[in-house]
């Protein structure tokens, strides 16, 4: 770690000149201070170390039709209790609304009429990894997956690894071909043909990422909220969400428009803005923030502004790092 003292820093067992253990733990004797540097603006972030997974040899994809909005609260609830009971693992099932299916394959001008009504845009669909170490695990698994979701599902997809391409080229091995950068297109007028960069291409495409209980009531107030956003702004918005334990989901919500189009930026913006401020008037507060404003995350409690404040003005005392893009004391994001 860099700071703007010219001091450098290494954190958990790092900073010891025995440091066999750096690689494989993260947590020594406090005080802990990495967490400090995580989004934060206090210091640079020179190396760091990220723990990879092996892949396991059983894996499959259940594909889940939930529908209409209204048919999440119980569809969520058994998907809670699979994660609850370790046979889905966390990060294994992700849900999107169809405004995001169809984007992440075409654009609005191709598209098919079906596919962009309001029913179409609003219906929720699930993708579920079953993944076990051994074969008689993966389909006492799968087969428990596929009991419990089949009532609260209008149809379920069966899909394995594709045994006509390369392991590593197969979704079930974190491979991405890089198709969902369509998404960022859907208002523009064609896909490029060759390689897609939505900068050089014009696209505007902006995330908000609200965390939120991993309850169906709630992911439903999500949809309704980012719906209405919708049809209030005429500006195109997708939404899904990841299981990221048996608590808590991690939202995806994001804005496409036509960079190009009059006015799009701006509506855009006051879309994202009216977006913002719905998710924390809802409690759903972001795990990350985006530009442009950093003030729309919400009042805090206590001292934490004055507190952070402090800490910045310590490990930065020049106040170098991220101006303009971190909150105040003052702001509205700080109590």
């Amino acid at each position: 770690m860099a700071l703007t003292t010219g001091e450098r820093l290494r954190t958990g067992f790092g900073r010891f000149e025995a440091d066999r253990l750096a690689a494989i733990h993260g947590r020594p004797a406090g005080p802990l201070i990495e967490g400090l540097f995580s989004q934060s603006s206090f210091g640079c972030v020179l190396s760091g170390r990220l723990g990879l997974a092996p892949n396991t040899p059983h894996a499959g994809y259940i594909t889940c039709e939930i529908g209409p909005p209204e048919r999440l609260p119980a569809f969520v609830d058994v998907l809670r209790g699979l994660v609850r009971d370790q046979v889905i693992d966390s990060h294994d099932a992700f849900l999107w609304d169809g405004a995001k299916q169809v984007a992440s394959v075409t654009i609005a001008r191709e598209a098919p009429l079906e596919a962009t009504t309001p029913e179409a845009l609003g219906a929720w669909a699930a993708t579920v990894t079953v993944r076990a170490a051994h074969k008689m695990l993966y389909d006492s698994k799968r087969a428990i997956a596929i009991q419990a979701l089949l009532p609260v599902s209008e149809s379920l997809g069966l899909e394995g690894p594709d045994a006509a391409a390369p392991r590593h080229q197969s979704g079930l091995d974190g491979y991405s071909d890089g198709a969902n950068l369509t998404s960022c297109y859907w208002a523009k007028p064609s896909l490029p043909d060759g390689p897609l960069d939505p900068d050089r291409d014009g696209c505007g495409f902006v995330w908000l990422c609200p965390v939120l209980p991993f309850e169906g009531e709630a992911l439903q107030r999500l949809a309704a909220l980012t719906r209405d956003v919708a049809e209030r702004f005429g500006t195109f918005v997708m939404s899904g969400a990841e299981a990221v334990n048996a608590r808590a989901l991690f939202g995806y919500v994001s804005l496409a428009w036509d960079r190009d189009a009059p006015g799009a930026d701006e509506r855009a913006m006051h879309a994202r803005d009216a977006l913002a401020a719905a998710f924390a008037a809802e409690g759903f507060h972001g795990y990350r923030l985006a530009h442009p404003d950093v003030t729309s995350h919400g009042r805090t409690r206590g001292d934490w502004g004055a507190v952070v404040e402090r800490l910045r003005r310590a490990l930065d005392p020049g106040l170098v790092l991220g101006p303009g893009r971190v909150a105040r004391p003052g702001d509205d994001a700080a109590g």
